[in-house]
C-alpha cells in the first residue's frame, strides 16, 4: 500500500552502469521506495528516466532533491506529486472505454487523457482561436483558463496553467496539462498524437459500422 501520494521524479542520467544504483540508493536515503521506472528518452549516451515512488506523507521532496543534485552527471529535470500511480496501460483502457461508449468518445478522450499523458488535467478546445474548453476533466482549475485552439501541429508549450501539450483533432484541439513538473518531451507529445489518432481512428471505424 502507497504511503502518500506518489512522487513522480524526472532525471537525465549518463546511460552507464552503476548510474541507477546510486539514483536508487539516494531515493532510498531520502525515504521514497520506487514503485515504477520509465526510460522516457536516450540520446548521445544520455538517457531520460520517469521514477514513481512511494512518499512520506507531509514530507518536503526538497532533501531528495538535493540529494539528487549532489549527484555526479546527474541532472534533475522535474518533481511532483501526483494522485494516484498511473495504470499501465492506460491507451488500452481508454480504447476499451470509448468502445463501449462510442457516443462519449470525446468526453472520454478527456477524462482518461491525465493517465496517458501523465498529466493534472485536460480539455477539449475549439480550433482557431483561444478560448475556454468546450469540455474539460476532473482536476480542471475553476473558472476555465483561456487555452489556444489555433496551434496547428502537435506540440508542447508553457501555459499560464502550467507544462501543457496540444493535438489537433477536426474542428478542435485537445490539451493535457500539467500544473508542475517536467515539461512534455517530444516522445510524450507523440504518444499523445497517437492516443488522439486511435481514438479518432477508432470513432470512425464504429461509425461506418453502424451506418451499414
Amino acid at each position: 500500500m502507497l504511503r502518500g501520494m506518489p512522487l513522480h521524479v524526472r532525471v537525465e542520467l549518463p546511460d552507464r552502469p552503476g548510474a541507477l544504483a546510486q539514483l536508487t540508493r539516494a531515493f532510498a536515503a531520502a525515504g521514497g521506495d520506487v514503485v515504477s521506472v520509465r526510460v522516457t528518452d536516450r540520446t548521445a549516451g544520455r538517457v531520460v528516466d520517469d521514477f514513481l515512488l512511494t512518499w512520506p506523507p507531509a514530507r518536503s521532496s526538497a532533501s531528495l532533491e538535493a540529494g539528487l543534485r549532489a549527484l555526479p552527471s546527474c541532472r534533475v529535470l522535474g518533481l511532483r506529486l501526483v494522485p494516484t500511480v498511473p495504470e499501465e496501460n492506460a491507451v488500452l483502457d481508454l480504447l476499451a472505454h470509448v468502445l463501449r461508449a462510442p457516443d462519449r468518445a470525446l468526453e472520454t478522450l478527456v477524462d482518461l487523457l491525465p493517465d496517458v499523458a501523465g498529466a493534472d488535467w485536460a480539455a477539449l478546445v475549439p480550433r482557431g482561436a483561444a478560448a475556454q474548453p468546450v469540455y474539460a476533466s476532473a482536476g480542471t482549475p475553476v473558472p476555465h483558463p483561456v487555452l489556444p485552439g489555433d496551434l496547428p501541429n502537435p506540440v508542447a508549450f508553457l501555459h499560464e496553467s502550467g507544462r501543457a501539450v496540444s493535438v489537433p483533432m477536426g474542428d478542435r484541439a485537445v490539451v493535457a496539462v500539467r500544473r508542475d513538473g517536467p515539461p512534455f518531451l517530444r516522445r510524450e507529445v507523440d504518444e499523445v498524437r497517437r492516443a488522439v489518432d486511435l481514438v479518432a481512428e477508432l470513432t470512425e471505424a464504429l461509425s461506418v459500422g453502424v451506418r451499414r
